[in-house]
């Protein structure tokens, strides 16, 4: 059945469009979905979302300034699942706009809503993760939207899951003496040498580098984590950095494992 007002929210002045279905759950506009990540405006929809499995792909009847038109639809796990896979630069603000204003919002509308969850806030954070300051949350919601494209994760749920334990780890790690340089330099370099391939002609993201890092450390030591600062300094000693299209490559290094 037509729905005679899509919910309309706008992303750095490009609009995005949502279904609502019977059952209440949103399905986002695929034309509007690929301009607001910065493709062409006459990029063809069905190929770009041609990885996207069929069950999280629909077509809904629109009313448009064109008359009514069939518009291929995501579903909330579809839409993560090629946001996820872009390699655009909005990808990740696209992820964290989305996160915590549009599916807030549309929550608020008193038909979507996760289990156990009511209200319009993102998450019920703990009283732990209450007293890290906002900005430090939405830097862990960048690192928590990273580790999900990491590891697959295409549901909001798990979203959110990720982010509430990051929360708590951050939370309560704040009061935790530094590591010693030493022993953070020595964790590292064993991280480059277990990790870090010299590859002719190959070349890597800064970024991808620092998310396949967050994944190793993680899984050794109970310690923060070192900035992307202070690995990059180390990465020096044996690969070259070299800044392109607004992002830092390293030449001749494979990220492995």
């Amino acid at each position: 059945m037509h729905e005679p007002a899509l919910p309309l929210f706008e992303f750095e002045g490009q609009p995005l469009r949502v279904h609502l279905d019977d059952a209440g759950q949103p399905w986002f506009v695929a034309k509007d979905v690929l301009k607001t990540l910065g493709y062409a405006g006459d990029y063809n929809p069905s190929r770009a979302l041609q990885t996207v499995p069929q069950e999280w792909k629909g077509v809904q009847r629109m009313h448009t300034l064109g008359g009514e038109q069939d518009m291929l639809t995501l579903s909330e796990p579809g839409l993560y699942f090629f946001v996820a896979r872009s390699d655009k630069p909005r990808a990740l603000p696209f992820q964290k706009w989305l996160a915590g204003e549009v599916l807030p919002s549309l929550r608020r509308l008193g038909r979507y809503a996760l289990p156990g969850r009511t209200g319009g806030e993102l998450v019920g954070l703990s009283p732990a993760a209450l007293r890290l300051r906002p900005a430090l949350r939405e830097r862990i919601l960048g690192s928590a939207m990273q580790c999900a494209r990491l590891m697959g994760v295409t549901s909001m749920a798990e979203v959110e899951g990720i982010f509430c334990r990051c929360c708590e780890l951050v939370a309560s790690s704040t009061e935790q003496p530094a590591l010693p340089a030493g022993q953070e330099a020595g964790l590292i370099r064993d991280f480059m040498r277990e990790c870090c391939r010299r590859n002719q002609g190959a070349k890597t993201t800064a970024s991808a580098v620092y998310d396949r890092f967050r994944v190793w450390w993680n899984s050794r030591s109970t310690d923060p984590l070192p900035s992307q600062k202070r690995l990059a300094a180390l990465l020096r000693e044996r690969f070259v950095p070299h800044r392109r299209g607004g992002r830092i490559w390293y030449l001749d290094l494979s990220v492995e494992g």
